[in-house]
């Protein structure tokens, strides 16, 4: 494709959105990222189907360049909360996985494997694990100033609800427990088990969740770690499990293998990680990833973590971090493809990530290309995270094949334009 925008005589709206890109070794076609989601759509025990896999088959046909899968969970025991998640670390699990890859790679896109960074941390606390570990024994706060988001309570309302009453409001959690130095070092270890195991599935790279409140994120916030040791304390300290993380995978796979970590650029919260601060962590770790992928928000204790109120957010402080970087950043929560394209043209960021903009519309990206209208997502949080907080597979309120793209063979690997490719080491 030429930098002017054609492919052949056809001109193309969003020039720029339309780019190639390497991300390490890595080339994906253009820079529209299929955001880490998860869907509960999981088969039992943890294995993946038919059903996530034609999902995600549906999101590459519509000319998404990356898929990053929801989270490879890297032990049985260490989810502690009610989602269906699925299981990458023993060698039953893998066949699935490979057929994943295989199918999204016939539909041209890259694939990578989004992968658990240690468990739930404090967020195992607040679903009621007594059991939880973290960093710090950092309590749980539900205030409603940071959790009640306006436009989910206005559709809360219209269905004769009220989230300012939500049942996690007011409640008491059990304080996490810290975790030990043993089992850190344990953590690391089961991670980079699970990264080679997604390189052996054929995928093309990995992402390690460092973002929202969970166990990574836990590490790099001084919010919630307060430990004096090796893990806590300064910068060098806060990202020590990260690096180590990022380290030992790299040993394992190899340099053709793309390695990068999702972070909240602003946790959104009092004492909680900021953009200035994410940016030092970045720049910070930089030489051990080929990319970083920015959100926002700790999972239900900020509101910024569910689905901003406008459109493109998170940009402007993924414009502070992309500045102090060579590395590419994709940046989530952009929905509309001329925000996008400005975006990467005004150099804020390298590649633009969305989930439910694809749930409401998985052929987003070929619309975006020829300038046709597309299914916008209304931003009501029913069917995706409202439902996957029930333990039942995602579906959309504008969108209703959510989950049942297994049943249509227009996705089916047979019918795709590109040969298959078979991984063997």
């Amino acid at each position: 494709m030429s930098k002017t925008g054609q492919r052949g005589s056809k001109p193309i709206k969003y020039p720029e959105l339309f780019q190639p890109i390497k991300i390490g070794k890595v080339e994906v076609k253009n820079r529209i990222v299929m955001a880490a989601t998860h869907t509960d759509a999981v088969e039992p025990g943890g294995f993946i189907g038919d059903r996530l896999i034609y999902f995600y088959a549906a999101r590459a046909k519509g000319g998404t360049g990356l898929i990053i899968t929801g989270p490879a969970i890297i032990e049985p025991t260490i989810i502690g909360v009610p989602y269906l998640m699925p299981f990458l670390y023993d060698a039953a699990h893998m066949p699935g996985w490979s057929e994943l890859a295989e199918t999204v790679h016939a539909w041209g896109a890259k694939v990578f494997a989004q992968v658990d960074s240690g468990g739930p941390g404090r967020l195992g606390a607040l679903l009621g694990n007594p059991n939880a570990l973290a960093p710090s024994p950092v309590p749980i706060e539900m205030d409603p100033k940071y959790v009640v988001q306006k436009r989910a309570e206005k559709l809360w309302k219209k269905r004769g609800l009220d989230l300012a009453k939500h049942d996690l409001i007011g409640n008491e959690f059990p304080v996490p427990k810290e975790i030990k130095n043993e089992d850190i070092h344990r953590l690391e270890d089961q991670i980079t088990h699970t990264v080679e195991m997604v390189k052996r599935c054929g995928f093309d790279g990995a992402e390690f969740h460092f973002a929202h409140g969970i166990m990574g994120a836990n590490f790099l916030s001084p919010r919630t770690n307060l430990r004096t040791d090796e893990y806590g304390g300064n910068l060098e300290n806060r990202t020590r499990y990260l690096r180590n993380i990022l380290y030992k995978a790299k040993q394992k796979v190899g340099p053709d293998f793309a390695l990068g970590f999702k972070i909240s650029a602003d946790e959104h919260l009092p004492g909680g990680l900021n953009v200035e601060e994410a940016a030092a962590i970045c720049q910070y770790v930089e030489p051990l990833t080929d990319f970083i992928d920015i959100s926002a928000g700790a999972h239900h204790e900020s509101q910024a973590f569910m689905e901003p109120e406008e459109d493109g957010a998170i940009i402007e402080d993924a414009a502070i971090i992309k500045k102090k970087l060579s590395v590419p950043t994709i940046t989530v929560s952009v929905h509309n493809p001329a925000l996008a394209n400005s975006a990467i043209k005004e150099g804020k960021t390298d590649m633009i990530a969305s989930s439910r903009g694809l749930i409401a519309d998985p052929e987003w990206a070929n619309k975006a290309r020829e300038g046709k209208p597309y299914v916008k997502c209304i931003k009501c949080l029913f069917g995706c995270c409202g439902r996957v907080d029930y333990g039942l597979p995602i579906r959309c309120e504008v969108n209703p094949n959510v989950m049942l793209e297994y049943q249509m063979p227009e996705y089916y690997r047979f019918n795709a334009p590109y040969k298959r490719t078979y991984y063997v080491e």
